[in-house]
């Protein structure tokens, strides 16, 4: 086995454990909304829709696509999911968003954004609420996703991730949740490392030669 062909696993195995590093910070960042929003269905569906989006993710990178490609591939993702979580009965085959799904947007944002405004903490997610819910953290998924694992940035990724975990404790004050703080910082610190090592290792494959080179270097 040639020293390009040992590179390629090695190359997927740190996109793999840079994709999982996404997925705890993604975690970490939503452990105060159990505070906020009792857990139900939302949280379910949440966990589910980020598994997808990230499996997705990394399949489209592991093909070597273009970056543009696969977060179109996880919107497309997003969108199917979330037309088959809670707006099946006007899709296509349950999933295919239609012109009907589309007009159903707009009053399932509203009554979300009113089961915020005059709820109180720990809010029951309703079936907009729930919407809402689902799909910013799969947004939040593929923004985070396409900024560590193809912008490779990071820092801009950890201050996202912080700023979506202060968002809960901003709404509802209270004494610091020691607990979550630890978990966030714990999982931001293995996606700083986790980035890092995989930069080493995309660093470690040989330079392919180019056709011709050999027998110009030995004229």
């Amino acid at each position: 086995m040639s020293s390009l062909d040992g590179a390629r696993p090695r190359r997927s195995r740190a996109h793999l454990r840079l994709t999982l590093a996404v997925a705890a910070v993604i975690v970490a960042s939503a452990l105060p909304l159990v505070d906020v929003i009792a857990p139900g269905g939302w949280l379910v569906a949440s966990v589910a829709l980020t598994a997808a989006l990230l499996t997705a993710g990394h399949l489209a990178h592991a093909r070597r696509l273009p970056a543009l490609a696969a977060t179109g591939i996880q919107l497309a993702v997003w969108a199917l999911l979330l037309t088959g979580l809670f707006l099946s009965d006007t899709a296509l085959l349950w999933i295919f968003p239609t012109p009907e799904t589309v007009r159903a947007v707009p009053p399932l944002y509203t009554e979300g954004m009113t089961e915020i405004l005059v709820g109180s903490a720990p809010l029951d997610a309703g079936t907009p609420l729930s919407f809402l819910l689902v799909a910013a953290v799969g947004l939040f998924t593929i923004v985070l996703d396409h900024v560590v694992v193809t912008a490779r940035m990071p820092l801009l990724a950890a201050v996202g991730v912080v700023t979506v975990w202060l968002v809960p404790a901003l709404a509802v004050p209270s004494d610091m949740d020691v607990f979550s703080f630890a978990v966030l910082a714990v999982a931001v610190l293995f996606l700083l490392r986790t980035e890092t090592r995989a930069r080493e290792t995309a660093g470690d494959a040989p330079a392919v030669p180019r056709p011709g080179s050999s027998a110009r270097r030995a004229g």
